[in-house]
C-alpha cells in the first residue's frame, strides 16, 4: 500500500475513532506500524490529524 493509499484509509478510521493510537490504527487497518507513523506525520502537518494525549 503507498503512503498516500494509508493516509486515506487513516483518515477515514480516525473520522470514526478519533482517540486511537498508532498501534490500534495498525492493528485494526493491518499496516505496518512505520508507515502508519510515516502517515500521522503528514496527516498532522495537513491538519487532519492530532496527537492523542
Amino acid at each position: 500500500m503507498s503512503l498516500e493509499e494509508a493516509k486515506e484509509e487513516i483518515y477515514r478510521y480516525l473520522e470514526q475513532n478519533p482517540d486511537s493510537y498508532p498501534y490500534d490504527i495498525a492493528n485494526e487497518l493491518r499496516l505496518e506500524l512505520s508507515l502508519v507513523h510515516e502517515a500521522l506525520i503528514e496527516l498532522k502537518e495537513e491538519g487532519k490529524a492530532v496527537e492523542v494525549e
